[in-house]
């Protein structure tokens, strides 16, 4: 009998022991069920995993799950919901690049126009300069390569000088102010 009794006992030990492994076994699995990751957490609901999209309230009892206040959505309809709002998103982002690589491209062709007007403004300012000159410098030949006899007369001369002097002075003024001009 005692064997009997004895091998019983080590059934009963081992049934014992096998029922607290699915115990604890059966809570652990409970407890992981609601997993959270970042602010989400994720219930497994009667149609597979959810997500609680409102206050997930953690269990009180380790045997017992959590519930989620407010809604819980499946999550391959969530990840589906998810995918469209991030492609919305994508394409709403490009269109805004799209209109700033017009932009850029329209600030880019004006630079380049205003860098070309100030180019030619800078050349026509040079041409002005020359041109003053040498109408300067030929305006001072012929003054003074005009006979001896016009010279000679002393009220004829200083006439001249100052009609010279008057005509380089246009001629200078009249350059500077279109220089100054051009230059703005």
């Amino acid at each position: 009998m005692h064997r009997i009794y004895g091998g019983t006992m080590k059934k009963l030990t081992c049934l014992t022991v096998f029922c607290l492994i699915f115990v604890i076994s059966g809570a652990s699995p409970v407890r992981s069920q609601n997993d959270v990751i970042d602010e989400y957490a994720i219930l497994n609901g009667p149609s597979g995993p959810q997500v609680c999209l409102g206050k997930y309230v953690p269990p009180t009892d380790v045997a017992m799950p959590g519930f989620c206040q407010g809604q819980a959505a499946d999550l391959a309809q969530l990840t589906a919901v998810s995918s469209k709002e991030s492609a919305v998103k994508l394409d709403q982002i490009m269109h805004v690049l799209v209109s700033i690589d017009e932009r850029l491209a329209l600030n880019n062709s004006q630079i380049a126009r205003l860098v070309q007007a100030s180019v030619s403004s800078q050349s026509s300012n040079e041409q002005g300069i020359r041109a003053r000159d040498i109408l300067l410098e030929a305006i001072s030949k012929r003054f003074d390569t005009m006979s001896g006899q016009i010279k000679s007369d002393d009220s004829l001369r200083k006439g001249l000088a100052r009609l010279k002097q008057d005509i380089l002075r246009e001629v200078e003024e009249s350059y500077s102010t279109r220089a100054e001009t051009s230059a703005k």
